[in-house]
């Protein structure tokens, strides 16, 4: 009977330690995925994240910011042609993982043909980074210098608010709720 008792001691005490951990951010799906300007680098954000936040940023704001129905279209437009050259590229940069893998795969390595595809999937990769920057450059063309103020400026009394709600122990993003009369 003593042998059956510590044997369920040692197991709860080996679960009770493993979901601790786990709680404690020891796993490591626990690990956040974007990163604000302000944390200390556990998040890290894409430029093709960055990307679609401030083209969702913009037109959750257009009429704040006073975009016009032209400039809506067009950064709609954007958007879309974004969207559909990166996924393009995504697939590209995968099937030539693939091709890479299977190179690999084989008893006879040719490392100059594996190098080739190295080469070439990092080429895209460049592309595609390089045409996100160029994406983000047309959306500067398409609003006004007092646009991109004014933006600026809200970006700026957000980022602000955002800090504050994380200092007092709030959620960010969450809103404060007041009780009584304000």
């Amino acid at each position: 009977m003593k042998k059956i008792f510590c044997g369920l001691f040692v197991a709860f005490a080996v679960i009770a330690l493993m979901s601790s951990s786990a709680f404690a951010g020891g796993c490591p799906m626990s690990k956040p995925v974007m990163m604000g300007a302000h944390d200390k680098g556990d998040w890290k954000m894409s430029l093709e994240d960055a990307f679609s936040m401030k083209i969702h940023f913009i037109m959750e704001n257009s009429e704040e910011i006073g975009l016009s129905a032209e400039q809506s279209e067009k950064i709609h437009a954007l958007k879309y042609s974004v969207k559909k050259g990166i996924i393009k590229s995504d697939a590209e940069i995968d099937m030539l993982a693939l091709d890479i893998k299977e190179a690999l795969g084989k008893d006879e390595v040719d490392t100059v043909a594996v190098n080739g595809l190295i080469d070439k999937k990092y080429a895209l990769k460049a592309q595609k980074t390089k045409d996100i920057v160029a994406a983000c450059t047309s959306l500067k063309t398409i609003l006004t210098k007092e646009q991109q103020d004014k933006m600026k400026a809200m970006c700026s009394k957000h980022k602000k608010d955002k800090i504050e709600d994380e200092e007092e122990g709030e959620e960010p993003g969450m809103q404060k709720m007041s009780m009584g009369k304000e």
